[in-house]
């Protein structure tokens, strides 16, 4: 099982107990071996960049990679040859395995629409996998050979080989964000996850996520 959050620069260190640290991205590396790297959302960061903190973090450490919201949300996987190029050289120089697609809720679950992300996905490299979190949509067995993505307060994931799960504020989302989960919460996703078989990749978004996903940790660590 891998614990971490949706990106590192917020991260309180001297409040979590580290006062000296290289940046921000060390301290980080210090507390989780993983992380989902979000700003890789907004703006598709140079490879010198994505090697720099590829060489911050220690062997082992792994980072997921959130897609550029200029394949998935402006141009919605259409004529995206240019940007998709980029973006996957930050994935490699990166090492990721996972890479992390979401779509607007504006985008529809229609037939048009899952024809226009299978299409897309065929054309992706295969020694990535790809967690697909398609805001609004239901579960579709078109898409069981990629990882669904859900927030188990608000959804159950079919059953998989790889879990992710992005956690992403109140249970079942009444104060989205804005939340710090109870122990009863934190106690409710030890007991979820221990019933699941595979690979299990758990992501706080919320905006204590630092400290919710240390005491998530300490929990699962004590047994």
């Amino acid at each position: 099982m891998r614990i971490g959050t949706c990106g590192w620069g917020r991260l309180p260190a001297r409040r979590l107990g580290i006062s000296e640290y290289s940046s921000l991205l060390e301290a980080y590396s210090r507390l989780f071996d993983t992380v989902e790297v979000n700003s890789t959302f907004y703006h598709i960061p140079r490879e010198s960049t994505a090697r720099r903190w590829r060489s911050t973090v220690p062997d082992g450490f792994a980072f997921t990679v959130k897609m550029y919201r200029g394949i998935t949300h402006e141009r919605r996987f259409v004529g995206v040859d240019d940007l998709l190029e980029p973006f996957l050289r930050v994935v490699q120089a990166l090492d990721a395995p996972i890479i992390l697609i979401q779509t607007p809720r504006s985008f529809r679950q229609t037939h048009e629409h899952v024809q226009r992300i299978l299409d897309f996905l065929s054309t992706l490299p295969s020694d990535v996998a790809y967690a697909l979190e398609l805001r609004g949509w239901t579960y579709d067995e078109r898409f069981s050979n990629w990882i669904w993505v859900v927030d188990p307060f608000a959804e159950m994931p079919p059953e998989q080989d790889i879990y992710y799960l992005r956690l992403h504020g109140s249970p079942p989302g009444e104060r989205m964000y804005r939340y710090r989960y109870s122990d009863a919460d934190l106690q409710w996703l030890k007991d979820f996850v221990s019933t699941l078989s595979g690979t299990v990749w758990i992501f706080f978004n919320n905006v204590w996520m630092y400290e919710d996903a240390l005491r998530f940790k300490g929990l699962m660590d004590n047994g």
